[in-house]
């Protein structure tokens, strides 16, 4: 399997994948020089077959040099000119499901391959950074993931900040954690300064670190669709918090209903990663509905 460098943590652990490649990677930027090793040993397995399921320049190219003689991937818009001749099957990008796994299982179904009997994901942290989590996290702690990609699917800070107050009156122990970008950093800070004495995670060094943490958690409510998806595949129980309607169509399809809570109706520009709304779509999740969510959640069965 291809991944991008840095997400190779995710994969490394399961037992099912004989082999993880990590594709070092600079947006904007080839690294040829640091990607042509990988390409060598890709050639020396001699594949007799590539999926790709993005379809972007990347994967095009990797497609191609990778060796594989049957070459399979989604017909995706833009691009430069060649890629098209880097595959040798394609399926229309129109003609395949918005969420991301029905996607996928619809790009191998080119090729006979039927689906699982059970869509859920599989994660696997590295054992042996359990003592490291234990030491950031403590037990029954509920974990609170502030931001996402783009600001428009943010969750107000004045609703975290009441969660917070009504989360702890009701004896509910959570932390909070953002990602390591500049705008997501004063997230939090703006979150520490509406509701002092929120306990805080450290910045995490890498995904490895990330899923170490996660794995211990009581419970994990984000609207970033990367954390969730993680939090999930490792078997903890997860909120998500959805607006826009990209979120809704790719990621929300994946999840039970009582997994999800969807914000009201999204008026963006879907290109824009600013919501200008009057009335933004994530602001209709109020701080009552994520705490009646969490109790429903966590209550025994």
């Amino acid at each position: 399997m291809l991944t991008p460098a840095e997400l190779a943590p995710i994969y490394q652990h399961l037992p099912w994948l004989d082999k993880i490649w990590g594709v070092p990677r600079s947006r904007g930027r080839a690294r040829l020089k640091d990607t042509w090793p990988l390409i060598r040993a890709l050639r020396r397995e001699r594949f007799d077959r590539s999926v790709d399921f993005v379809g972007n320049d990347r994967g095009a190219i990797l497609s191609l040099l990778c060796g594989a003689r049957q070459r399979l991937g989604p017909n995706a818009a833009g691009g430069f000119f060649g890629r098209r001749f880097c595959y040798t099957e394609r399926i229309h990008e129109r003609s395949l499901d918005p969420a991301w796994v029905q996607r996928h299982l619809q790009v191998l179904a080119v090729w006979g391959v039927q689906p699982p009997r059970s869509l859920e994901m599989d994660v696997r942290a590295d054992p042996k950074l359990d003592q490291f989590a234990e030491q950031l996290l403590p037990d029954n702690t509920i974990v609170c993931h502030l931001a996402t990609g783009q600001a428009k699917k943010d969750w107000p800070i004045a609703h975290w900040a009441g969660f917070h107050k009504l989360a702890s009156a009701a004896g509910l122990e959570l932390v909070f954690m953002s990602g390591n970008s500049a705008r997501e950093r004063w997230l939090l800070e703006a979150l520490r300064k509406s509701a002092p004495g929120i306990s805080v995670l450290p910045v995490l060094p890498d995904v490895a670190a990330l899923l170490a943490v996660l794995k211990r958690g009581r419970l994990f409510i984000s609207g970033d669709t990367g954390p969730f998806h993680c939090a999930a595949g490792l078997g903890v129980p997860v909120i998500g918090l959805f607006g826009t309607d990209n979120s809704l169509a790719h990621a929300a399809p994946l999840y039970r209903s009582e997994q999800v809570i969807r914000g009201g109706p999204c008026t963006c520009d879907g290109h824009s990663d600013t919501c200008y709304s009057s009335q933004p779509c994530m602001a209709a999740i109020s701080a009552d509905d994520l705490l009646r969510r969490v109790q429903q959640v966590l209550a025994p069965v």
